[in-house]
């Protein structure tokens, strides 16, 4: 099941494509100056929103072609032009990533508010979201294993997950009290 932001999303791209083909015959979707009017229409507009609509269309003329629910002269249409449309690429992640050395730099030289959420973060993997959530509260202690741990609701799955701390997060946080006391985060 889609979350309500991503199905709000998905409703807004609809209505943009109703609005900018409102009486176009669904035999035209196949021919080649469609395509052109997309292509065309993507580089007018932000990246990401393009490859969204482009995304929502491509989706939802599969799921048509795929049930012969669209025809051209009593033939079933088979072609699928959204497909080929090239979306606009993004830098992956990977090209983004900071070695240990500025890792180490930031943490060194960021206020220390700042440095515990980075570390919450590359300790823990957890998305940015979740560490701003994070509460004094979710730090517990489980005593069969001797071990802190973050207990979290993930924002993205509303999974309920238990995280320890490795060494380096508990000697951080260890610090980060004694210096700050507890009641300098949320």
């Amino acid at each position: 099941k889609l979350k309500k932001t991503t199905q709000k999303n998905y409703k807004q791209y609809h209505l943009w494509l109703l609005k900018k083909f409102p009486n176009m015959p669904l035999k035209f979707v196949v021919e080649d100056r469609f395509k052109q009017e997309l292509e065309n229409w993507k580089h007018r507009i932000n990246n990401a929103s393009a490859n969204a609509v482009l995304n929502t269309l491509q989706a939802a003329l599969k799921f048509a072609i795929d049930k012969k629910l669209i025809y051209a002269k009593g033939v079933p249409i088979t072609r699928n032009v959204t497909k080929e449309i090239e979306l606009f690429k993004f830098k992956s992640r990977a090209d983004i990533i900071w070695s240990n050395e500025q890792f180490e730099t930031f943490i060194d030289n960021a206020p220390k508010n700042i440095a515990l959420a980075a570390i919450i973060a590359r300790e823990t993997a957890l998305r940015q979201a979740d560490v701003l959530r994070l509460k004094w509260t979710g730090l517990k202690h489980d005593a069969r294993r001797d071990r802190l741990y973050f207990e979290v609701t993930q924002g993205k799955t509303d999974a309920k997950v238990m995280i320890p701390l490795t060494k380096r997060l508990n000697d951080y946080l260890t610090q980060y009290v004694k210096d700050n006391g507890r009641s300098s985060i949320s």
